[in-house]
């Protein structure tokens, strides 16, 4: 009897009570409230206080180059040429030649931002910004050595010794509008300058093109090595062909500065356009160039061939040509001009392919009919 009666109250035992649980939530209700709260508060200053980042995007097509040469356009379709030169595309566009001249350009190996209070810096000097971008905010609470929105400062030129790479320098905003002094890591004054006007001192060139903010303002003043940056937006950038074979190829960059993500998609765009305009300028240059050398060959070989069917008319006392043999004239002259058409593609694949590449071995082939037919 007794273990039908633990069989039995088993079930029961096993139920939630939910009496129990809302007294046990009701007498716990301020650990919750204080919970919960705490938590709001805590996911509103994270989203307050956290730094917005941006997503520039651009878009390039790229231009496939179709094969002056009959049948091998064919061959590239079923080769796969088409993923292959987007990637070769791809690799071009993030190469150290490209990136490296937007980060020339656009002088990214600078780094100058003004110091900001800790924590709270950076979320009143966006919200300032939104409000009036074009003034200097007033310092808070007196505190002038830290920007609070509206701070300028655009470097024309900084050049540092080797030991002061990526050594975070100070500049301090002077009382005098445009005057400026700069610290060094210790804290040591080393020189002291004017907007506009370069200056120099301890192996330290700097020359400050524009700076607005409240006297006393500190900003960080770094000279990045290059190639350090180089190789961190190589991997910032991303590039990604949109579908297959598409052509169409999709730049983004992620940063902190949303006209600064702009900026550099944007020349890293015309870099590369032009970087492509002027290869294909050069090659064409370079095939102009080799037909200007073989012209004197060929109008040598027209006036020897006119040279010699003149003397062949002589020697028959031919006065005028039949239809059938001017055509079949024509005929010859249409063959040998495909055959010298041939031979200058030839003498430009020479540089490109090897004699075994299936697009040599074809234009091998018609010319070798070609000349059969002639």
């Amino acid at each position: 009897m007794e273990k039908e009666k633990q069989l039995r109250a088993t079930p029961q035992d096993d139920e939630i009570d939910l009496r129990e649980l809302v007294g046990v939530v009701y007498d716990r209700r301020w650990w919750v409230i204080a919970t919960t709260a705490a938590f709001a508060v805590l996911s509103i200053a994270y989203v307050l206080l956290t730094a917005p980042v941006y997503q520039a995007q651009a878009m390039i097509q790229v231009e496939s180059k179709v094969p002056a040469i009959p049948g091998l356009s064919d061959l590239t379709s079923l080769t796969g040429g088409g993923s292959a030169a987007a990637t070769t595309e791809v690799a071009l566009l993030t190469s150290r030649m490209v990136v490296g001249n937007a980060v020339d350009r656009l002088q990214l190996d600078i780094n100058a931002q003004p110091r900001r209070f800790p924590l709270l810096g950076g979320y009143f000097a966006r919200r300032h910004e939104r409000r009036d971008p074009q003034m200097v905010a007033m310092p808070a609470l007196g505190i002038s050595r830290y920007g609070w929105g509206g701070e300028v400062l655009s470097v024309h030129r900084f050049d540092v010794p080797e030991g002061l790479l990526n050594e975070p320098l100070t500049l301090v905003a002077g009382p005098a509008a445009g005057g400026f002094s700069l610290l060094g890591p210790g804290g040591d004054e080393v020189l002291q300058g004017s907007v506009g006007v370069p200056a120099e001192a301890r192996g330290i060139k700097l020359e400050v093109a524009e700076l607005r903010a409240n006297p006393g303002t500190h900003f960080l003043l770094q000279k990045r090595r290059r190639l350090d940056v180089l190789v961190e937006l190589q991997k910032e950038v991303k590039v990604a062909e949109q579908g297959k074979d598409s052509g169409i190829l999709k730049l983004a960059f992620e940063g902190r500065d949303a006209s600064g993500a702009e900026a550099l998609l944007q020349n890293v765009a015309e870099i590369y356009v032009r970087q492509n305009v002027e290869r294909s300028s050069a090659e064409a240059a370079s095939q102009l160039q080799f037909v200007k050398d073989q012209l004197p060959t060929v109008r040598k070989q027209v006036e020897s061939a006119q040279a010699a069917m003149a003397a062949y008319q002589s020697r028959s006392n031919a006065v005028d040509i039949t239809l059938q043999t001017k055509g079949l004239l024509e005929q010859q002259v249409a063959v040998e001009t495909s055959i010298q058409q041939l031979q200058l593609k030839q003498a430009e694949m020479d540089r490109t392919f090897t004699r075994e590449h299936p697009a040599y071995r074809a234009l091998l082939k018609q010319i070798g009919g070609l000349q059969a037919r002639k």
